[in-house]
């Protein structure tokens, strides 16, 4: 499994990518106006989002285990390929035991 960054439900494969979605998500009402996120910047684990009004907020990213190409059809493929060579090996084995009229 590759290292990643949970964001909500979510797991990005960088830091930086947490923390833009994280910035994406913030925005709320306040008292004078709209407030958003505006850039989002990134030290070790957590990510300062700073807000249209100049205020800025922490937010601790967690780390996730994402599934990649070779963690999910890496297996599989190898197991098929063991699985032909096996059997192929076995079917070798028989024929060699086979005597007379049993030999096709």
């Amino acid at each position: 499994m590759a290292a990643g960054w949970q964001i909500g439900a979510q797991c990005l494969p960088s830091a930086q990518l947490a923390a833009s979605q994280a910035c994406s998500m913030a925005f709320g009402v306040t008292s004078s106006g709209l407030l958003s996120c505006s850039s989002a910047t990134v030290l070790g684990d957590v990510a300062t989002l700073i807000m249209s009004d100049g205020q800025t907020a922490d937010v601790t990213l967690l780390p996730c285990d994402r599934m990649t190409y070779a963690d999910t059809w890496g297996p599989l493929f190898l197991t098929i390929v063991l699985g032909t060579i096996t059997i192929w090996g076995v079917r070798l084995l028989i024929d060699m035991f086979k005597t007379g009229d049993q030999h096709v």
